[in-house]
């Protein structure tokens, strides 16, 4: 459901709202806020809101930044009280004098968005999570002590983190974020949960809400949620995985365009070492009837950055590169060069992945 302006203003004067957080991401996808009060929330709608930039990647170039909330992405932090509740709404970014921000992330993926059409709405995109539950010490910190030693798939009582995963999708459902399965993964106290199929934008959001919901539930359970790709020496390994949908019609020509430029844009969706040593687009990229898989995905990685290279690789449909990205600086390598890369990305973006 979009909503307008109006009608958050409306819902916050009526639900007992007492706190507006204002969300948005560094150049690395790192979710960052500001709370601001109801009293200020018409004045922010009509102005933005004015923030201290020198400290946040991707902004340090500017010593102030602006945020602009997006209404139509209200919604409410279901482990927060019901009672004097706080809600959250993502925001676009532009300088002082009203100037988009080139590294802002939310508005590189709406341009590629605005840019490729016909792709961005021939697609829908959902995501799927693996992460560790770890215990705690005595003083409260992680340990790499597993909250349970299940395998694939097992059910309780081997399965202690059933609970867990019901109370991250039942907190996602009140923020109208629907998930379509989870379960226990491979690896003891590994977990999995995919989220439903959406448009690429709300797709990216939703990503970016789901490691926030994880690690608040699993503090409030008294255990640590890990996202690392390898917490547990010699464990499996913890990897996202990103499913296309698209009209059966379009699922070879996409598919072939995206196994073709996958190395192009693979930096995007992972700029950590990890993963590389396994990394291969014959294996990394599989089709069906109607969906396509990209696996292999960093759990650092920025998803409007995820998002914005698929699908700029898709509507690329051809490249020149024949490099591998095989590694970490193989794919820096690629990147620097790629015309694609060039046409998603600004100058300072790919600077930025690439040094």
């Amino acid at each position: 459901m979009s909503y307008s302006k109006e009608d958050v203003i409306q819902y916050i004067e009526e639900e007992d709202v007492k706190f507006i957080r204002l969300a948005f991401c560094d150049l690395f996808g790192k979710e960052k806020n500001i709370s601001i009060m109801p009293n200020m929330l018409e004045e922010v709608f009509e102005k933005g809101l004015e923030i201290d930039a020198s400290c946040l990647c991707g902004y340090e170039d500017y010593s102030k930044i602006v945020l602009h909330p997006d209404p139509s992405t209200i919604s409410v932090l279901a482990w927060r009280p019901s009672q004097g509740r706080v809600v959250r709404m993502f925001s676009n970014i532009t300088d002082v004098e009203g100037k988009t921000i080139a590294t802002s992330p939310r508005d590189i993926l709406q341009k590629v968005i605005s840019k490729y059409p016909d792709t961005a709405s021939s697609i829908k995109i959902k995501t799927e999570f693996e992460f560790y539950l770890f215990k705690l010490d005595e003083e409260g910190y992680e340990t790499t002590i597993p909250y349970d030693d299940a395998g694939f798939m097992d059910v309780a009582p081997l399965d202690k983190g059933e609970n867990i995963r019901r109370e991250v999708c039942l907190y996602l459902s009140a923020m109208d974020i629907e998930t379509s399965g989870s379960h226990h993964s491979c690896g003891p106290g590994q977990n999995r949960i995919t989220l439903s199929s959406a448009s690429p934008l709300v797709a990216a959001e939703r990503s970016i809400t789901f490691e926030g919901v994880v690690k608040n539930v699993s503090s409030k359970n008294g255990l640590s949620a890990n996202f690392e790709h390898y917490p547990i020496e010699g464990g499996p390994v913890s990897k996202n995985t990103i499913t296309i949908t698209a009209d059966p019609s379009l699922i070879d020509e996409y598919y072939a365009a995206l196994k073709k430029n996958l190395d192009e844009v693979y930096l995007f969706l992972n700029n950590t070492p990890y993963l590389y040593p396994d990394y291969d687009e014959d294996k990394n990229v599989a089709k069906s009837a109607s969906e396509i898989k990209v696996t292999r995905i960093s759990s650092n990685a920025n998803f409007y950055f995820v998002i914005a290279a698929i699908i700029g690789a898709i509507a690329a449909k051809t490249t020149s590169n024949k490099a591998k990205a095989t590694s970490l600086e193989k794919a820096k390598k690629i990147t620097s060069k790629s015309s694609i890369v060039k046409e998603l990305f600004p100058n300072e973006v790919i600077a930025e992945y690439t040094k």
